[in-house]
């Protein structure tokens, strides 16, 4: 790690990622001129989802102190423009001394901007609408609800670049837990609307002084190996073990009875309302999933199911050893440590993502 001699006579500061070394070739770290943020991606043969998952680690020095930078929004607003005309899953996470309270994140739409005037749906200025499609609250709750200079400026990069902060709006960090001495938010998760469907849970984890001096670790469970949406109520890839009976042509007719009218329906007005939003392989992938859940639903009811005990059902997870976990970092102007972790849960499917500050 390069030390900053010329602004402190100890080595500190810096930015780093740790991750499990069977993720080694799964993992891409992505350069970038800022000092505020360390980029990697995640492949996506290794998730199997449609695209890889971006995501920057970021660590913005205090306000109104020798190592803070008017240029840290802006350089990390440069790089997300620049990563997301390839990627559609991306992810900020970190510390960004940032107090938003409840504020806005995104430009609210009054049916006044270009695309309503011209009744021309596919002429879209934000992706808001995909809040609901996504049954993703719009509005965040915070229980910090002090405001600083630097809100403006993550407010805006969130605006400018369709990224959405994810404190307070999913899992059991629904409520905006304090991240920060128990009485501030200023550590989030920031991600792009296709990013935050992904995500099955989020919270605010116990303070402990083994990582930090007064910040709480962070962090979000990521799906993976499944369909990129959820839409109806039984999961395509289910981990359950669960697995139906084979095709009985005697019982046809009562598949057919135990076809769900009820969700039929629920699809029919789910393609009415939104036959006119404009291409999007996420409405469409919904739709599939809807049909394939009315199928599966009524295939159990028909022809029962039966239960594979998984090998693994009571194998304790393994823990973790630091010294297994190879790091990638670089120079950063501020005094604390980043640290994000990577860790697979292999029967959930899911990453979980962390963040210590």
């Amino acid at each position: 790690m390069k030390n900053r001699h010329d602004m402190t006579f100890r080595k500190s500061g810096g930015l780093m990622v740790l991750y499990k070394e069977k993720l080694c070739d799964h993992i891409k770290f992505l350069s970038s001129d800022s000092n505020f943020v360390i980029w990697f991606e995640i492949s996506s043969s290794y998730t199997k989802l449609d695209a890889e998952i971006v995501i920057g680690s970021v660590y913005i020095p205090p306000e109104n102190t020798k190592y803070s930078s008017p240029d840290a929004f802006r350089e990390i607003e440069t790089d997300i423009l620049k990563f997301s005309t390839k990627c559609k899953y991306m992810c900020l996470n970190g510390d960004f001394n940032s107090r938003t309270s409840t504020d806005a994140d995104f430009i609210p739409t009054d049916g006044n901007d270009i695309s309503d005037i011209l009744n021309l749906p596919e002429i879209t200025e934000n992706d808001t609408y995909k809040f609901e499609i996504y049954n993703i609250p719009i509005a965040r709750n915070n229980k910090d609800k002090t405001k600083n200079n630097y809100e403006k400026l993550l407010l805006d990069l969130c605006k400018f670049t369709n990224m959405y902060i994810i404190n307070g709006r999913i899992g059991e960090n629904m409520t905006g837990e304090r991240t920060s001495k128990n009485a501030a938010v200023v550590d989030y998760f920031i991600g792009s609307l296709d990013f935050i469907n992904i995500i099955s849970n989020s919270k605010v984890l116990d303070f402990s002084c083994l990582y930090s001096d007064i910040h709480s670790p962070i962090d979000i469970d990521v799906d993976i190996n499944k369909c990129t949406c959820e839409y109806g109520s039984v999961p395509i890839n289910s981990m359950s073990g669960e697995k139906i009976k084979k095709w009985d042509i005697n019982k046809k007719e009562d598949f057919i009875i135990n076809l769900d009218r009820e969700k039929i329906s629920e699809l029919e007005n789910y393609l009415e309302e939104t036959k006119s939003f404009p291409a999007d392989s996420n409405i469409i992938n919904k739709a599939v999933e809807n049909i394939t859940n009315i199928f599966v639903t009524s295939a159990k009811k028909t022809f029962g199911t039966l239960k594979n005990k998984s090998k693994n059902e009571n194998t304790p997870q393994s823990t973790r050893s630091q010294d297994e976990k190879p790091c990638h970092y670089k120079p950063l102007l501020g005094v604390k440590l980043l640290y994000s972790e990577l860790q697979e849960h292999s029967q959930k499917k899911v990453f979980t993502i962390s963040s210590v500050i």
